[in-house]
């Protein structure tokens, strides 16, 4: 991973992590009346998470006799993070869904 890269993922994680506690401090008096649209806000947290760990995950099958992959440079900057902000959102859709009286 090159310098500007790393600049531009710390920018980009805290960017998440200022949205992320602004969506978890609306959580926190979360309603009813207002799990919906709070729904629908943190769901964009999981697409731009899962878009920063995408260009490390290698999803291709391996085939028979295949030795493992190595795990790319710069996984381990990307892949706890993002694991964090994941966990993260999920505590506010509990919220949500317990406000709306839903049970997982």
């Amino acid at each position: 991973m090159t310098p500007n890269e790393l600049a531009a993922l710390r920018t980009e994680f805290a960017l998440i992590g200022h949205d992320l506690a602004a969506l978890e401090q609306r959580a926190a008096t979360v309603t009813s009346a207002t799990a919906e649209q709070l729904l629908r806000d943190v769901l964009p947290i999981f697409g731009r998470t899962s878009a920063i760990q995408n260009p490390y995950i290698d999803l291709r099958p391996r085939l028979p006799g295949e030795e493992p992959r190595l795990v790319p440079e710069g996984f381990e900057d990307v892949y706890g993070p993002s694991n964090d902000f994941h966990r993260r959102a999920e505590g506010v859709v509990d919220r949500c869904h317990r406000a709306l009286g839903w049970r997982r």
